[in-house]
């Protein structure tokens, strides 16, 4: 059986599809919202490099590193933050950050 890029493209839907239910299922705790963003991230990257494939064309395979580097220095940075934000409030919920705003 041949895989084809219908097979690709609703994998990559499903991969989305998982990342952005962890946003929708747990919206106060931070780490699993940004890990639910990595996901949905790397749904879209898969079909970058999809019609890439399709076309024969290396610049949506140099997007995708681009992307995918620029993910990683996000992640770095964003649990950098998060250990500083656990250190201060020993805990990882949205609550004690809204009170950061006033």
């Amino acid at each position: 059986m041949l895989i084809s890029l219908e097979h690709y493209l609703i994998l990559s839907i499903i991969i989305f599809c998982l990342g952005f239910a962890v946003l929708l299922a747990h919206p106060r705790n931070l780490l699993i919202m940004l890990m639910g963003v990595e996901v949905m991230l790397l749904g879209c990257l898969l079909v970058f490099i999809c019609f890439a494939k399709l076309y024969h064309n290396i610049d949506g395979l140099v997007f995708a590193l681009v992307i995918l580097t620029l993910s990683a220095t996000k992640l770095a940075v964003g649990i950098s933050l998060l250990i500083l934000y656990f250190r201060h409030y020993h805990s990882l919920s949205l609550k004690n950050l809204m009170t950061l705003k006033r």
